[in-house]
C-alpha cells in the first residue's frame, strides 16, 4: 500500500509540475442476470456470464495512467409464495441467497478473493403466502498500477453464482422466482497535457490547484503510514 502511495503521490507531483489536468473517467457494464422458479425448498441454480470493460485506449504520448481501480456490484431478489397441500397459505420463515464469485481475463487482476454472499430471510404473509425478499451489496477494489489496463480493446469481467431458497415450512408447495443482477466499473484516473485537446469520454477535468492538494494528500497519508510502521 505504501508502495502504491508514493507511486500515486510521484505521477501526481509529475502531472502537477508539468501543468497537467488530472481526469477521472468510468466505464460501467452490466453482466448478467439469473432468474427462474426454483420449486421446492433447497433448491438451487447456478448461472455465469462475462461482460467486457474497456481498457484504457489513448495516446502514451499524451496521457500518462496514474491509477485504476475497479468497482464490483450484484443484487438478487426472491419473490413466491408457500401453501398447503390444499392450497391454503403458510406463514413460516424463509431464507434466500446467492453466492457470487468474480473472475478476470487479465491474468494479473486477481478477482478471487473479492466474492461475496447475499442473503435475505422473512416471513411468508398469513394471508396469501407471499414472501419478497431483496439484497444487494458492492466492493471497491484498490487503485492497480498495472501496464495491463493500457492498450486497445476490452478485457473480460466474469460473475458466477449460486443461488438457493429454504424455508421453515414442513414440506410446502413453494412457487418461487430468484432474480439476480451483476454489475462492474472501472475507473481511470490519468494525467494530459493541458496545452492539448485530450481528456474526452465525458471525463471531469481536475485544475493545477487540485492536482496540488490530491498531492499533498497523498503524501500526507504516506507520512501518516510512515509514522504507524515506526510505533
Amino acid at each position: 500500500m505504501i508502495k502504491r502511495l508514493s507511486l500515486l503521490a510521484a505521477s501526481l507531483l509529475l502531472a502537477s509540475a508539468a501543468g497537467a489536468v488530472v481526469v477521472q473517467e468510468t466505464t460501467p457494464v452490466s453482466l448478467f442476470s439469473l432468474s427462474g422458479p426454483l420449486e421446492g425448498p433447497d433448491d438451487n441454480s447456478t448461472g455465469s456470464q462475462t461482460g467486457q470493460l474497456s481498457l484504457f485506449n489513448k495516446d502514451p504520448l499524451t496521457f500518462t495512467l496514474l491509477s485504476a481501480s475497479l468497482t464490483l456490484s450484484s443484487a438478487m431478489s426472491t419473490a413466491g409464495s408457500l401453501r398447503q397441500d390444499d392450497g391454503s397459505p403458510i406463514s413460516a420463515s424463509v431464507t434466500s441467497a446467492v453466492d457470487v464469485a468474480f473472475s478476470s481475463a487479465l491474468a494479473s487482476l486477481d478477482l478471487t478473493t473479492y466474492g461475496f454472499s447475499l442473503s435475505k430471510s422473512g416471513t411468508s404473509s398469513a394471508i396469501d403466502g407471499s414472501f419478497l425478499l431483496s439484497d444487494s451489496k458492492d466492493v471497491l477494489l484498490p487503485s492497480f498500477f498495472m501496464a495491463e489496463f493500457i492498450g486497445a480493446g476490452t478485457f473480460g469481467v466474469t460473475c458466477d453464482f449460486l443461488g438457493g431458497f429454504s424455508s421453515g415450512a414442513t414440506n410446502p408447495i413453494t412457487i418461487q422466482t430468484t432474480t439476480a443482477t451483476c454489475g462492474a466499473s472501472i475507473t481511470y484516473t490519468y494525467a494530459y497535457d493541458d496545452g492539448t485537446t485530450g481528456g474526452g469520454g465525458g471525463g471531469n477535468g481536475v485544475p493545477e490547484p487540485s492536482s496540488l492538494a490530491l498531492v499533498g494528500l497523498a503524501l500526507a497519508g504516506l507520512g501518516a503510514l510512515s509514522r504507524r510502521r515506526k510505533l
